[in-house]
């Protein structure tokens, strides 16, 4: 499969839009944010992908391509879009395979925010994998343009012309940054109550 042709103009509005460098400092900090999203957002996809939810399995869809697009800037990895489509068929599925993918990234920024080694080349084949396993469930929902239109539209009705951004998070994520820090902070070892984080 070629690289879609709104790839590099998507992943640039995002990258620009996303402010990531303001928030997290290290680009660690970065790779690790994005690839626990990724996760979370493949996930998202294959639960509403498994309950037929079309217009959800759309939306989410378009979420793990604003993920993959940012993180390959983010991390400077190269996808292999010569590769998109020839991979083997993972057993499962393609949402098997995405969500497979994605926590194979966030296993390896965890290693790398404690200060392992982030071993790019093998990064690259994983997120080409991810990429691999995003298209062909793209390919459902009227390919990956047509994903990723979708994902402009909705960043753009929610955040407006300046795009997603941490800075643009609830309010109630500041309590939740407060609370995990008391968390670490807190010798006795006892947890808050989770009424503190409505």
């Amino acid at each position: 499969m070629s690289q879609p042709e709104t790839w590099v103009p998507f992943g640039d509005d995002a990258i620009e839009k996303a402010h990531l460098s303001r928030t997290l400092i290290t680009t660690r900090e970065r790779i690790g944010y994005l690839a626990l999203g990724l996760c979370g957002e493949s996930s998202e996809l294959m639960s509403s992908w498994l309950m037929m939810d079309e217009q959800g399995a759309l939306e989410e869809a378009g979420d793990v391509g604003w993920y993959l697009a940012v993180l390959e800037r983010e991390s400077g990895l190269q996808i292999a879009w010569d590769d998109v489509g020839k991979l083997p068929f993972v057993e499962g599925g393609f949402c098997v395979g995405l969500l497979r993918a994605a926590c194979d990234l966030a296993e390896r920024a965890k290693r790398a925010l404690i200060g392992g080694e982030f071993d790019r080349a093998k990064a690259a084949i994983v997120l080409t994998n991810a990429v691999h396993n995003w298209t062909l469930f793209c390919s459902f929902m009227g390919g990956p343009e047509a994903v990723l239109r979708g994902n402009q539209e909705k960043r753009l009705k929610r955040y407006g012309t300046s795009g997603f951004s941490l800075e643009l998070m609830p309010s109630d994520t500041d309590r939740i940054v407060i609370d995990i820090g008391s968390r670490l902070n807190n010798k006795a070892g006892s947890a808050p109550s989770l009424n503190k984080l409505r």
